[in-house]
C-alpha cells in the first residue's frame, strides 16, 4: 500500500479532489503487474534525474521527471510505434510512442526529432537528441510514462 500523501502525490491530486470516474493510480495494481511482466524499459539516454515525478517546475506539477542528460541521442526504451512526433509552445519538440501492455512513453524539449508519426521502432532505436539550452534546463528533457491514461513515475521502470 502507500499513505494518503503517496496517493496525492501519485496522481497529482494536490489542488484537486477526487471526482466519480477519475482514472486514478493504484500503486499495488499497475506497477505491480509490470513487475510480473516484467515491463521494464532500458534506459533511453545517460543522465540524472534532476526533478521528481510529481514535484512542481516552473509553476506545473510534473507527471513525468526532468533528467538532464549526460549523451545527446535518445533511444526508445521499447519496441514501439511513434503516436506522436512535433512541436508545442510548452514542450517544444516532442515524441509519444506507444508500447505494448497499454503503455506510451514521452520525450519532451528534444532538440531535434528523428522519428515520424507512425514508424514502428525498436528498442534502442535514436528517436531525438538532447537540447543544449532546452525548456527545462540545460540538456535536459521531460521523460514520461503512462498505462491506459494514467501517468506513472518513469523510475519505477528504469
Amino acid at each position: 500500500g502507500c499513505t494518503e500523501e503517496e496517493f496525492i502525490k501519485m496522481n497529482l491530486l494536490e489542488d484537486r479532489a477526487l471526482e466519480t470516474g477519475m482514472k486514478v493510480f493504484l500503486p499495488k495494481s499497475a506497477i505491480s503487474s509490470a513487475v510480473e511482466n516484467e515491463q521494464f524499459f532500458s534506459i533511453p539516454f545517460d543522465g540524472e534525474i534532476t526533478v521528481l515525478f510529481g514535484e512542481t517546475y516552473n509553476s506545473r506539477v510534473l507527471d513525468g521527471v526532468i533528467v538532464k542528460g549526460y549523451s545527446t541521442k535518445v533511444v526508445a526504451p521499447l519496441n514501439g510505434v511513434v503516436e506522436k512526433a512535433g512541436r508545442n509552445n510548452s514542450d517544444g519538440k516532442y515524441v509519444i510512442i506507444a508500447h505494448e501492455g497499454g503503455y506510451k512513453t514521452g520525450y519532451y524539449g528534444l532538440e531535434t526529432v528523428d522519428v515520424r508519426k507512425g514508424m514502428q521502432i525498436n528498442e534502442g532505436d535514436v528517436i531525438g537528441s538532447i537540447n543544449a539550452n532546452g525548456i527545462f534546463g540545460k540538456f535536459s528533457i521531460l521523460f514520461k510514462v503512462e498505462q491506459n491514461g494514467i501517468a506513472l513515475d518513469p523510475e519505477s521502470f528504469l
